[in-house]
């Protein structure tokens, strides 16, 4: 025969502790630790809000804008934006209906020119390294 506590949903925790949950205490310190966490969380939450809302502003602005903006303006606008972005994101830039398409030469320009830069500079790590090992293997 099933008695009442038998049926209940409660059941006290096995060492002895009242029905306060199944979290054990926090000390001050960490305790504080929660709260400071917390209040991060929550501000870095707030910070995403606000730059999401920037990008949308930026976003739903940048058509009208470019519309009325001056023609070398837009190529360097359009430029300036597919040089910085990742491949994937180039592609989706250059595809913008109000892309003109001078734009092309450009981004293959600049892009060529920072790829001559990288390999100078990793021509120059090279040398240095090289320079460094033999002056190490020679003392």
């Amino acid at each position: 025969m099933k008695t009442l506590l038998d049926t209940t949903r409660f059941h006290a925790p096995a060492d002895g502790r009242a029905s306060g949950g199944d979290r054990p205490k926090l000390t001050a310190k960490q305790r504080a630790i929660a709260a400071l966490e917390k209040a991060i969380d929550k501000d870095a939450k707030a910070e995403e809000r606000l730059e999401a809302a920037r990008r949308k502003a930026i976003g739903e602005h940048f058509t009208d804008w470019i519309e009325e903006a001056d023609a070398a303006l837009i190529v360097d606008v359009f430029a300036g934006l597919e040089v910085a972005a990742t491949k994937a994101n180039r592609k989706r830039i250059a595809s913008h209906p109000l892309r003109p398409g001078k734009v092309d030469a450009i981004v293959e320009k600049r892009l060529a020119e920072i790829e001559r830069i990288k390999a100078e500079e990793a021509a120059e790590r090279e040398r240095e390294r090289q320079l460094d090992d033999g002056a190490a293997n020679a003392a």
